[in-house]
């Protein structure tokens, strides 16, 4: 069979056909079988007729019969073989998905090491620059509390950290007519507006489309606004609620809140990181392993 023959040839190329690629071929293989079939039923219903033809054409109906027989086992072989080569190939391609995966995540691992130092100095540089900020909000809470005559209070790091509200603001107004359905106060959309005509009564009219009647309308003043919605104000997570686990297991964290205690006050926060320094500081001691007998059978 042809058909066989070109799905050989394609498989026996240079490039191994992907998974992908087999199921076309499966495709065709069945196509090829489902012919065979075809004629071998076609040749098997003629078999009567045949028995009293002459030898010579008895013997070409047994030829043709013969290889029509061959064409259906032959395509049914080869999808089956086909059928291996695929979950073959399928197990191939997943394998080398893999094998792309772990060769690009052990290309970047040993960049870890560096980044985890890098983390440990800028998490403690992070660390000085939350006390800094407390130390200050500290200083403008107290002057803030007690403010000399005609000052005004010192925005914090939490104010300044803050988006404001903003009021409705009117950019501009001006005073339109419009055309209402009779009866309503509400004007129509803005682009039907000039789809109503002015009447000799003084109404206007429109036509929709599909309606057996025109629409009446009046005219009636507005005051058109350009304006921006109000926005409300939205504040920051506050700084106490920061932490810094530590790099290694078993080490203090670089920054923690104190339990129990305020995350908007700047004291707290000094005072964890007063505590994280300290933890920082005091020595560490090293997990006894103590030795231990055991007894196994044998």
């Amino acid at each position: 069979m042809k058909i066989l023959s070109s799905i050989g040839a394609t498989l026996r190329g240079k490039t191994p056909p992907t998974a992908a690629a087999i199921t076309d071929l499966i495709a065709r293989a069945e196509t090829a079988s489902a012919d065979a079939n075809s004629r071998l039923m076609d040749l098997e219903s003629r078999r009567q007729e045949m028995a009293l033809a002459d030898d010579a054409d008895r013997r070409q109906y047994r030829e043709a019969l013969q290889t029509a027989r061959d064409d259906v086992a032959d395509s049914a072989a080869a999808i089956e073989a086909l059928r291996s080569k695929h979950s073959a190939a399928v197990a191939a391609e997943a394998e080398a998905g893999r094998k792309s995966r772990f060769d690009a995540a052990k290309a970047v691992a040993g960049d870890l090491p560096k980044l985890v130092a890098d983390y440990e100095r800028q998490a403690r540089v992070v660390r000085d620059t939350i006390r800094k900020i407390a130390e200050i909000d500290t200083a403008l809470t107290g002057a803030n509390a007690d403010l000399p005559a005609g000052a005004n209070p010192i925005p914090d790091s939490s104010n300044l950290r803050s988006v404001p509200a903003v009021g409705r603001e009117v950019l501009s107004e001006k005073a339109v007519d419009l055309w209402c359905r009779v009866g309503s106060r509400e004007p129509i959309a803005a682009e039907y507006q000039n789809t109503v005509s002015p009447g000799a009564d003084g109404l206007g009219y429109s036509h929709p489309s599909g309606a057996r009647h025109p629409i009446a309308h009046e005219k009636r003043k507005f005051i058109r606004r350009e304006l921006r919605e109000a926005t409300t104000g939205m504040h920051p997570t506050p700084l106490g609620q920061l932490n810094l686990p530590a790099v290694r297991a078993g080490e203090p964290a670089i920054f923690a809140p104190l339990p129990g205690a305020s995350l908007y006050s700047p004291g707290a926060i000094v005072e964890a990181v007063e505590a994280a320094v300290t933890a920082e500081k005091a020595p560490r001691l090293k997990a006894e392993r103590p030795v231990v007998v055991e007894h196994v059978a044998q």
